[in-house]
C-alpha cells in the first residue's frame, strides 16, 4: 500500500472504532452505523488509490449496507422527515397579480 492510501484506510479505522466502541457503549445504534459507513467509504477510497477492484467493491458494499442501515434506522417515515430537515427553501402560493 502507498502512504496515502494506508494512511486513509488506518485513519478510517481509528475513527471508526472509536465510534462503533463509543455508540456501543452508549447504546446508539445510529453512531455505530455511521461509524461502520464512514470505513467503508474509508476502505472504497484506500482501494481505489490502489486499484484494487475487488476491495472497490467490498468497500462500496460495506458502505452502501451502512449508509443504508443508518438512513432506515430511526423508525417511521425518516426519509420523509430527514429531506424536510434539509429542506431550506419554503414555498409560498401567490396569487396572479390582477388585470387593471
Amino acid at each position: 500500500m502507498s502512504a496515502a492510501s494506508d494512511l486513509i484506510f488506518n485513519g478510517g479505522l481509528i475513527v471508526s472504532t472509536a465510534g462503533c466502541v463509543y455508540g456501543f457503549g452508549t447504546g446508539r445504534d445510529q453512531l455505530r452505523r455511521a461509524a461502520c459507513a464512514f470505513y467503508g467509504l474509508c476502505a472504497y477510497i484506500a482501494d481505489a488509490m490502489e486499484h484494487n477492484t475487488v476491495g472497490q467493491l467490498l468497500g462500496a458494499l460495506y458502505f452502501a449496507y451502512f449508509a443504508y442501515q443508518w438512513w432506515k434506522g430511526g423508525g417511521g417515515n425518516g426519509t420523509k422527515r430527514r429531506l424536510r430537515k434539509l429542506r431550506r427553501f419554503l414555498p409560498v402560493r401567490r396569487t396572479a397579480p390582477a388585470a387593471t
